[in-house]
């Protein structure tokens, strides 16, 4: 019998199904929703005010209750 393998990023969404992912770097804001939640589930916002206004409503819009954010160097 063949199981089915899912990625473990795949997973996250059912562990935490009103998270985003976010990517918070000095001047931009990347945001990932799950793919069900909106038409492009990946948005790109720079760091002003109004765009992070702008964010919020979108989380909101997409129903979005928890974020994490990721860490790069």
């Amino acid at each position: 019998m063949a199981s089915e393998k899912r990625s473990e990023s795949e997973d996250r969404w059912y562990l935490e199904p009103d998270a985003a992912g976010i990517d918070i770097g000095a001047e931009e804001i990347y945001v990932a929703v799950p793919p069900d939640r909106d038409e492009q589930s990946t948005r790109r916002f720079s760091s002003f005010t109004c765009d992070l206004h702008a964010l919020a409503d979108w989380l909101v819009q997409c129903r979005i209750h928890s974020g994490f954010s990721i860490c790069t160097r």
